[in-house]
Formats: structure tokens, sequence, C-alpha cells
């Protein structure tokens, strides 16, 4: 900034909302105004001026002056997000006025207050053609939202800017990369979306948008569950080192398996058996067998290509990439009329978009080049074929075909994504380790005729990168590294960084997780600047707009991406960007159909042009159940969340409550945002989620009891295995070792008789149990369900006693005879009768030390007139009593074992939601779980032994991220169940196969 420029807090002169610029401040003067000085120095200022100021990188930026601090004496408005910056006490002699001129044209670009930003210049829904949900001319207004045809037939939406007297209008067409504004257009000529197409179009953006950060958000999620793998992984290796020489990666595995590492040899392994009826591939590699391939795969997508033949390809397209000389690939457009660049944007697995392109824009050739931007795995089910085709067309036209590296080239998100999956179930789980050596030769940009970089992420947050830096980025990795250095930074912000509109500098990205940010405009034109580039192209993101392109930073920057109707379910068009030799660029979207209609699509020209015009028509799904199937994928997405959440929320909603059983809405709210770090508009989403009564309340208990997991861990497990895991949760309680007086102390010390909730918890942290925080909150939520507020502590004791006494089936205690336990439950009719359990307790311990040893049970027994039982019968009965096996009984345990009846049936309750939450956590992480059991199937069958199961569940439980000094996930009790509820098979071995595809993640 100039000498004298101090920020200011805000604070201190209070938000200056009403901001007459908000579109520029900030923004960088055009270099042209620079030349031709299209501002002045000095003169009269106003509040509410625009000015341009020099900051202290010699670049000059608009600010807006918001107050007068004395005489000449200005403060400014500098930055408007993520919050109003002021800088105080500027010198107006130094700053800059814009000309009438030159504003008035600014104005016409860049200060209307748009009613409708994301809508404009948008094509008209083509289900809004066929049942006219417009209407023409009629009375305008400023700010309405019209329909205009544009000279290739289009209709696209615009909005009326201005009204010039009679029927004449300015419209505004396009707001990107810069506002065009459309002068004297005839209203007659217009149309207008009728109130209910127009809501139900809003309706779509606004679920698109929750849609689109529940889909950023659980990339964030599966992101942190790279993070427990690889911590699972250096675990796994630190315990098992004889194992891990073996079986570090899919790589390892595979050697092991008798696969080459030499590119050359792959397919090798791989006989082509008689019954194969697919395409053979020749070598060398002709055209005609190029396009006898990509017919066969457009016809029959669902019969693969020959594994033999697939590691073939792969194989050769990795040795062409490995001789890349630097991590950033050079391409040129080819010359000549109908010389064109082709750029594709994310494919994830979705054929039918790729085979559409070709379609539309002709298959690669020395006149036409293809360059795909990375993201060609996960989620969709071809993206094996997706790979083979663009290879096998870089293998005819080595110079006119790249492939940039996506995030999602990657071995650790290849395992929770899907592609991982898709290759071993499809074709062959050795060919996974091809695809990833191939992966880890990709670029990671490609730089167009020294110009445009193509880049599938973002730019570095560190301004000191150059291109120069990048080139020498060490591209060969398997899995990308956190940011931990320049290096490891660089290549994660390419593949992984979020571009900011509003927002200058670098941002932390809270819905992709932890390392990723966002990146503001200056970080845009610095990069460009200073490498001499034009333009940057990059993908990454379904754009805003809900189209196949958005432009931000001033048209600096384009995001692009090609799968339409992502997912199955935005509506979203996909498109292309197709570069001439002159670095003209034209963006062509489209919705490419589904295969099986590809498929059937004859080539003859008049019959093409027929079945493109069919399909333009007949593209879309209806808003309506575009809307629906996006809102679907966000309830199912948050359930999971909830689930995950579920103790987190109810002591946020239960504190909240003070005791009622209602909280308002706003807190519930509060409650999801909050615990569920999610950022959306609940309201949008409230009937699908919750019932609110008449007063605007919610029943927050009634809510969480909603949400049960399902019993999708897929681990083999035997009938009977939740009781036993739930026995060894309040055996834990029972360790408690304490008197009927230290049990008094610790869970009501203020002595009042009531037991609230964070008394309860504090008690139990007293006792230094060793289970985790999450199940100790899961049974602090089932004891006070039934009873709102404070508990009396006899009633808590008795809850208590209920939920332990239901969880311990008779069933788990398999040495002991049925006769006693029969003869335990005549001992409790007896000795409790018509007294509490206290006070029979205290009758029993003689000697008042707050302990049952075995001698007092002994005698007890006999006033009972048990007297006949024998010493072997008195022994059983006590070691049932004495569960830790100590030689004392306690309270607790003394309750354990003499329930009583629970009318409220809490006990099955309790143990509901614990084996919910076990499972819960067992589904949360269920792909690390999939990793580590991997780890042990060195000869890739599918099968380990129960001790190997029981290893990798003490790797996940140790690589469960949670706070220092926190109890690990699960108790060794716990594994121990679930390591001996295996169901196994003759050889003793359990098949966990299905978990390696249970943990992947598809559209």
């Amino acid at each position: 900034m100039q000498p004298g420029m101090q920020p200011g807090a805000p604070a201190a002169h209070g938000p200056y909302h009403q901001i007459k610029h908000p579109s520029m401040i900030g923004t960088q003067v055009p270099s042209a105004w620079v030349q031709k000085q299209d501002y002045i120095f000095a003169g009269p200022i106003q509040v509410g001026d625009l000015v341009v100021i020099q900051v202290s990188d010699g670049t000059r930026r608009f600010a807006e002056v918001c107050r007068q601090s004395g005489p000449d004496m200005w403060d400014l408005l500098v930055t408007v997000t993520p919050q109003q910056t002021i800088h105080q006490g500027i010198g107006g002699a130094s700053l800059g006025r814009v000309q009438n001129a030159s504003m008035s044209a600014v104005r016409d670009q860049h200060f209307y207050e748009l009613q409708h930003p994301d809508l404009i210049d948008t094509p008209m829904p083509a289900t809004w053609i066929q049942q006219q949900d417009f209407r023409f001319s009629g009375p305008l207004q400023v700010g309405d939202l019209v329909l205009v045809q544009r000279s290739d037939g289009s209709m696209k939406f615009a909005e009326v800017m201005k009204h010039n007297g009679a029927d004449l209008w300015d419209l505004i067409v396009k707001i990107a990369p810069q506002q065009q504004l459309y002068r004297n257009c005839h209203g007659a000529t217009l149309g207008r979306p009728d109130a209910q197409s127009l809501a139900i179009l809003e309706n779509h953006k606004s679920v698109f948008n929750t849609w689109n950060t529940m889909e950023q958000e659980h990339e964030g999620i599966l992101l942190q569950q790279t993070a427990t793998i690889n911590r699972a992984k250096e675990f796994l290796r630190d315990t098992h080192p004889e194992v891990a020489s073996r079986s570090q990666s899919w790589v390892a595995r595979a050697g092991f398996a008798g696969v080459s590492k030499n590119p050359e040899d792959w397919g090798q392994e791989f006989t082509v058996e008689a019954s194969y009826t697919g395409p053979h591939v020749k070598w060398p590699l002709k055209l005609e067998n190029v396009r006898e391939v990509v017919h066969h795969i457009r016809a029959h997508p669902d019969y693969p290509l020959h594994p033999k033949y697939i590691a073939q390809i792969v194989g050769t397209g990795m040795q062409m990439f490995e001789t890349l000389p630097t991590s950033v690939a050079e391409m040129s457009v080819p010359t000549g009329p109908d010389g064109r660049l082709v750029v594709l944007g994310d494919t994830h697995g979705q054929l039918h978009d790729l085979l559409w392109v070709l379609e539309l824009h002709g298959e690669p050739s020395p006149s036409c080049a293809y360059l795909l931007n990375g993201d060609m795995a996960d989620r969709g089910k071809y993206a094996v074929e997706i790979i083979i085709i663009v290879l096998m067309y870089k293998i005819l036209y080595p110079e006119n075909v790249i492939m940039n590296r996506g995030n999602h080239e990657a071995l650790d998100l290849n395992r929770v994504y899907g592609f991982g999956a898709e290759v071993s179930e499809k074709h062959h789980p050795n060919l996974n380790m091809m695809f990833q050596n191939l992966f880890k030769e990709l670029p990671v940009a490609t730089v167009v005729d020294s110009k445009v970089f193509v880049v599938h992420g973002g730019l570095p947050r560190d301004p000191r990168v150059e291109l120069k830096d990048i080139r020498k980025v060490e591209r060969k990795v398997l899995e990308l590294a956190r940011p931990t250095c320049l290096d490891t930074g660089i290549m994660w912000d390419l593949l992984w960084a979020d571009p900011m509109e509003h927002h200058l500098g670098v941002m932390m990205n809270p819905n992709r997780g932890e390392d990723v940010v966002f990146f503001g405009a200056d970080i845009t034109h610095h990069f460009l600047s200073q490498n001499a580039l034009s333009l940057c192209i990059r993908s990454h993101q379904v754009p805003t707009t809900n189209r196949g392109f958005e432009y931000c930073h001033g048209g600096r920057l384009l995001t692009l991406f090609t799968a339409s109707n992502y997912c199955g379910c935005t509506n979203n068009t996909g498109a292309v960007a197709i570069l001439r030799s002159n670095l003209s660029i034209e963006l062509k979207e489209h919705m490419a159909p589904p295969l099986e209609q590809i498929a059937q699509m004859t080539m003859e020209a008049d019959a093409r042009q027929e079945a493109l015009l069919a399909q333009d028509k007949a593209r879309l799904l209806s808003l309506e159940d575009s809307a629906a199937k996006m809102r679907e994928e966000v309830l199912t997405k948050i359930e999971a969340k909830v689930l995950s959440k579920k103790s987190d929320l109810w002591l946020y909603w239960a504190t909240q409550a003070a005791g009622q059983a209602t909280i308002p809405l706003a807190v519930w709210r509060e409650g999801m945002t909050n615990k569920l770090q999610l950022q959306i508009d609940w309201s949008t989403l409230e009937d699908g989620l919750v019932e609110v009564d008449a007063g605007g309340n919610v029943d927050y208990m009634r809510f969480l009891d909603k949400y049960q997991p399902q019993d999708e861990h897929g681990i083999p497990l035997k009938e009977g295995w939740e009781a036993k895991m739930v026995h060894k949760v309040y055996e834990q309680v029972l360790r408690c070792d304490w008197t009927p007086e230290e049990l008094m102390q610790h869970f009501d010390p203020d002595g009042d008789g009531l037991v609230t909730l964070m008394e309860f918890k504090d008690g139990l942290a007293a006792a230094g149990l060793s289970l985790p925080e999450w199940q100790i909150d899961t049974l602090l939520r089932t004891i006070e369900r039934d009873e709102l507020g404070k508990l009396s502590l006899s009633a808590f004791l008795d809850r208590f006693q209920v939920v332990y006494s239901t969880s311990s089936d008779k069933d788990l205690l398999s040495d002991v005879s049925l006769e006693t336990k029969a003869l335990l439950s005549d001992v409790g009719r007896r000795l409790i009768g018509e007294k509490s359990r206290m006070e029979v307790f205290q009758a029993m311990d003689a000697d008042h030390n707050g302990f049952i040893d075995e001698q007092e049970f002994f005698t007890a027994l006999e006033t009972l007139d048990f007297s006949e039982l024998s010493a072997e019968q008195k022994g059983n009965l006590w070691r049932l009593v004495d569960i830790t096996q100590d030689g004392r009984v306690n309270y607790l345990e003394f309750c354990a074992a003499f329930e009583i009846v629970d009318t409220s049936d809490g006990g099955k309750q309790a143990q509901k939601e614990m084996v919910a939450s076990i499972l819960a956590v067992l589904n949360e992480n269920k792909a690390a779980l999939a990793y580590a059991l991997s780890f042990f199937d060195t000869k890739l069958e599918g099968k380990v032994t129960k001790e190997e199961f029981k290893s990798a569940l003490r790797a996940l439980n140790a690589s469960i991220e949670r706070p220092e000094g926190a109890a690990d996930p699960f108790t060794e009790d716990q594994l121990e169940v679930v390591a001996e509820s295996l169901q196994a098979d003759q050889d003793g071995l359990t098949d966990v196969s299905h978990l390696f595809s249970a943990m992947s993640v598809q559209c």
C-alpha cells in the first residue's frame, strides 16, 4: 500500500453495509486504463466514490471511500469478503478517481444488482420448450428474469436491467467472464417463465448447492479416511515387518503374485481363452484396430476387453508418459483450417460422456488433439474403458493426446472411491498395479502453446512458485503426500485446490478437508503474469452454475467439467473447451445420452443428425426429478453423519433442553450445523429430516431414535456377537471398584440425591475407565433416555442395573449350567424381597468395608435357608456374582447379578443403541479396515485367519484419529469378541473379499 496506509478494525467504524461497488472492490485496474490514465489523481472526493489505490506490489486496485476521517483524509473499504477490511487515514492526493466515461462503461458491466446471477445465460431446460413453461410479452419490470432467443436458436436466460422507453429494454445476457449488456431489446420478443416453473428452477438450484457442498464434504471425509489408512499402514509395517515386505501396496502384492515390474512384459502372464469373443488387439496398433475396440466398448460396455490387452495397452502407455522430461507436459494446437484441441474435464467413469464427445467433436487425429484434465478414475463404472480408449489414441498419436493427473489418479483414493474395486472385480486384481504405475507417470499439468496452463485442481498457494518449480516437482508417487514442504505442497495444490471468487489470497477449504485450500483471483493473476500465461483451465468440481463450465477471476480462470448429469442426479451439462491455433476458445456443452442409446445410434449423416436433435430434447431429467434425486443423496449422507455424531448431537441438545422433551427448531439447526460441521440451508431439508410441532419445537430424542445403522459392516460374524460386545462395555463399568459411599461421592458430589448428566459423565471419568468417549456417551444417553433432566440416585442405580443385566444374556455364560443360573435367580428373589438392593448390600457387608467377600456371601445364603447347597454349588454362584473375579463384589456387581424388572424395556434399547454406535464406527472406517485386512491377503485370495483379522482390528483401533490421551475406539476385550465371533471355513480362514468392494464409493 502507499505509505501511511494502516489496516484498521472495521468494527471501530461500524460495518459499511451500503456498498455501491461490491463486485469491483479489491479487483485490479485494467491494464489499458493504466496506459490511458482513465482515472485522475486528487480532486474532490466523496463517500461512496470508487477510487484507485496503488498496493505494495505496484498494482492498482479499486477501493471505495467509506468515511472522511479528516481534511483530505479518508477511510477506504479495500476488501469486502471474508470480512470488510478498512484502511484508515489515506490522503486524498494519493488516490485516483475513475473518469466519468470509464466509470459509465464499468457501471454497465459490473455494478448492476443482479437478482438471478446463477441463471443468467444458462440454457432454458429442454422440458420447458416442450411444456411451454414461459409466456411471451406482458408487462416487464427491471429485475425480471426473461428468456431471449440467441442467434443459434437456443433460448437463454437474461435479466432486465433498464427500461429505455416504449417497449425497449436493456438486458444482461452474460456475466462471465464479464457482464454483457444487450441494448434496446423489444419486450414482445422476450419470454418470461411462469412463477411455478421459476420456483422449480430456484428450488433445483438450492438443492444443487446443498448437494455440491455435501459432495465436497463427503470427499473430505474420505480424504480423512485415507489418512487413517496411512496410519494403519505404518502401524502394520511396524508390528508385522515380515508381512510388510510382501504387502506394501497393490504393486508389491501383484509382484508377489507373479506380475513383472517391467511394463514391456505386462500381459505375458495372461492367456486369451478360446471362449473370449471380444476384440483382439494387434501390435503395432492401427487406427482400424482402435476403432474396432471403441466400437466394441460402445456396443458392449459390460463385456470387458481381455486383461491381456488391457495390460499391454497400459504398459505401452505408461512407457510413453514415463519419458516426459518434466512433470509438466507441453502441447500445441494442431495447425490448419480444422486444427483444434479438445480439452475435457472430469469424466469419473462416465463412459457415455467420452463416447458422446468423440461423436460430437471427432476422434483424436493429426488435426484433432485431445487433453483429458484428470479424474478419469473413480465413482463411475467404466473408468477402465475411458483410460483404455484414450491410451490407444495416445499410442497412435503420441503428441496429440495427453492425460493430466487428477487427485483421483492416486492409490489412496482408488481404494475408497471405486476404481480399485472396478479393476479387481470387473477385470483382474493384478491390473491394479499396472494402472497405479501409469498414474504416477502422468503429468501434473500441461502448457498449451506456452500460453494456456491446464491443471486439474488449482494453483499453488505459495506466490513464489513459478512454472519452472512445477516442472521439477517429483510426480512419480503412488499416493499424494500431504503438503509438509514446498515440493509436496505444490503438487497437493495442483491436484486439490479450488478457486474462490469473492476472496483474495488463500483460505482453508472446510468442505474438502484438512490441508485443502481456496485461492483467490490475486493468486491466479500473479501466477499467470509471472509465467507469461494468458489463461488457466482447471476442473475438479461441478461448476456452481450447474453447467459444464464456469469462468471466474475476471475471466482468467476457467473451470471445465465434462461429466454430464453427474452421478445420475445433478442435471448439469457437461462441457469441453475447443482451442484453435490462435488460442481462441469455444465452449461446447452437452448432455450425453445413456450408453444403450449411444450403442443403438446409427452413423449415417441424416439419421445421426436426427438422433442428435432427439437426444437434445429428451436429454434432461425433469428438474423436479433431478432435485428429488439430489435431495435423496443429501439425506442419505446426512443420515451417515448423524449416526457418526449421535452422541455429540444428543449431549448438545440435552444440555440446551434443560430438562425439557423438546428444543426450539433454531437450536436443532445449531446442533446440526455445529456438530455435523455442515454449512448448509437446513430449512430446505427439514421436511425430510425432522418433525416440528405447532410451537416450532423438535423432539430431539425421537429424531435421534430414527437413525439406526444398517448392519452393513460386512464382517461375517456369528449370531449373538452383539450381546457379547455390549457385555464387554458394561463389564468395564463394573470395574469401578467402589463402595456405596464412593459411588455417592462420585455420582452425586453435591449430595442432593440427584444425578445430572455431567455428574454421571464426570463419575465415569473419575473411575479411569478404558472405555472410549463415544461408548461412555452412548451409555449415558441410554440410561438417561427414559428420565428427562435429573435422576434420583436410587433410580439411576436401578436403571444401570437393568441395562447391564439385559446385555449380560445368560447364554453368554456358556460354561455355567442351567441349574446354577436358575439357582442364582432364586437367590435373588429371596435376597431382595421387598427391600432395596442398597439395604440388602449394606446388611450383607458385615465388616462395613463397602464390599462383599466370599464368606459374607456364603453367610447370607445360609440365612436365606440355602444351607443344603454343596460347596461346589456355592462356588458356582460366587463366580457368577464376582464378575470381575477379584475376590470381592462391589455394589455395581451386586446390582448386575440380582436384576429387577424393567417395565420400560430400556435395557434392550440400551443394547440396541450401543450396538448401533459400534456399527457406526465400523461403517465409518470400513475402508481402513478393508485396507488392514488386505495387508495380510498377500496371495490375493480374499481370506485371512482369525488372528490376522484381530491384528487388522488392532491396526484400525490404533489409527482412528482421536484427541490426545483419549482411549482407543474399542477395548481389547471387544476386539477379542469380534475375532472369536468370526465365521471361518474348515481351514480356519474367513472370507473378507466382499469387504474390499463394500468399501468403494460409486455414483
